[in-house]
């Protein structure tokens, strides 16, 4: 069924065409793979996703306790990815760190090209000034610039949800399912839940029968294959996805073991990450209402559009666990959301001058006005997320320089300096969380204990 809605807004501003900004998403998604790293802020990327990939990629490697066949939380289908990537780089190199960071840069690319194509559906659907501000908040946004090379299942699903919502934009509504099955088997699968406003417009619009078959395909493509690897791996036939939704929802055990948070966490999470892009994400739905009211005319569309974010906004901080990543699924949307209200501002602004300024104003004064407030909106972000990123790398910096020593100071050749030959154990002790991506630091002879 075709789309009849318009392919995008009345306004002719200016933003970025395709070419451009897949080189800039590139070119900082780069950085954050050689930077970012210095903040490595959550144990399980290490523990659950770094140490089992450096077992499959060299042999040794720490196993957590969701990897036991008891559990089967985990899929060895995620990890093989990247265990994948990290053997093809292997052979080039036998240095460890490289091919750690050559594994963060192919997540660089992976990330810049689903955010270009994120891109594109935001241009043709909401038209250029919004696809500006959202591209500039997905540029330069901290949160952005930490998650967007994270090697964890909800950045996996981030990279899918910006294929679903950019095929849903772009009017591709098969392809908008496939994505979001990418997401949800492959990456983390709660993450279905902030789709439903996705789903219910794909069903409208391509009928329910088209989006079944689409879905039901996507078993194919990615249940199936996932389940044969860890089959291979647990020697037994299970879904890692369910079982994870299982003890996490229905078991008494759950996530609020490892500990609880006040309703406030999200909000002050999202403030340090996204400053003001966040409180602009969050003023989208009274701006699209006042804007509707002022209009006299309500549509269901937008709505919908800027549904998501709030949707699984709610959710989280009602949860009483919560973590940073678990937001990771919504940071385009907050990108997005938040280049909707700063749009609808600028409208609401000048229409506000229109009606103060002294009769003669001529109206390319009262736009330059406006244009200079978005600006200023702008810098204010760029300045605010440069200390973020700047602050957390000088203060967080100590485990690249302290492994990079390590590895190629004191250990590398090491049987030159020191009587030991073979393999040779590192004891971190109880400082490993602190100093993280610990075999992947190490060369190929030596192994940590903790």
């Amino acid at each position: 069924m075709a789309d009849k809605r318009p392919a995008k807004s009345l306004d002719d501003h200016w933003s970025p065409n395709i070419v451009t900004a897949f080189w800039c998403f590139l070119s900082i998604r780069t950085l954050s793979a050689l930077f970012s790293i210095s903040f490595i802020s959550d144990v399980d990327e290490v523990m659950n996703y770094w140490e089992p990939t450096h077992f499959l990629t060299y042999g040794s490697g720490f196993q957590t306790w969701e990897y036991s066949p008891v559990y089967a939380l985990r899929s060895y289908g995620y990890i093989g990815l990247h265990s994948a990537i990290a053997s093809f780089f292997s052979n080039f190199t036998n240095d460890k760190i490289i091919v750690f960071y050559l594994v963060r840069v192919a997540l660089a690319f992976l990330c810049t090209c689903c955010e270009t194509f994120f891109y594109a559906g935001v241009v043709r659907r909401f038209g250029m000034r919004i696809a500006l501000f959202t591209f500039l908040f997905l540029l330069f946004s901290p949160g952005m610039f930490s998650a967007s090379t994270t090697y964890l299942p909800s950045t996996f699903s981030m990279y899918g949800l910006l294929i679903a919502y950019g095929a849903w934009f772009l009017g591709r509504y098969q392809l908008a399912v496939i994505a979001v099955a990418l997401a949800t088997i492959m990456g983390w699968p709660f993450c279905v839940v902030l789709t439903l406003p996705l789903a219910f417009d794909c069903i409208m619009q391509e009928g329910f029968g088209q989006i079944l078959i689409a879905a039901v395909s996507s078993l194919f493509y990615f249940l199936l294959p996932t389940v044969i690897i860890d089959y291979t791996f647990y020697k037994k036939i299970l879904i890692a996805p369910l079982n994870i939704i299982l003890y996490n929802v229905f078991s008494d055990k759950g996530p609020t073991l490892y500990g609880t948070e006040p309703w406030t966490f999200y909000f002050m999470n999202g403030f340090l990450n996204f400053n003001i892009a966040f409180v602009l994400a969050l003023l989208s739905l009274p701006t699209l209402a006042f804007f509707q009211w002022k209009n006299r005319r309500f549509l269901l569309i937008p709505w919908l559009y800027i549904s998501s974010f709030f949707l699984w906004f709610g959710l989280m901080t009602k949860m009483e666990h919560k973590e940073e990543r678990f937001l990771f699924v919504i940071y385009h949307l907050i990108c997005l959301n938040a280049g909707v209200a700063v749009s609808l501002i600028a409208e609401f602004m000048g229409d506000f001058l229109g009606k103060i300024a002294p009769r003669g104003t001529r109206i390319a004064t009262l736009d330059k006005i406006v244009r200079n407030f978005l600006w200023l909106i702008f810098l204010a972000f760029l300045g605010l997320s440069a200390l973020r990123i700047a602050s957390n790398f000088r203060n967080y910096n100590a485990p690249v320089y302290l492994y990079n020593h390590l590895y190629h100071t004191e250990l590398e050749g090491g049987d030159k300096k020191f009587p030991f030959s073979g393999q040779v154990n590192i004891c971190v002790g109880k400082e490993w969380y602190r100093f993280l991506a610990i075999s992947s630091c190490l060369p190929i002879n030596f192994h940590c204990n903790l």
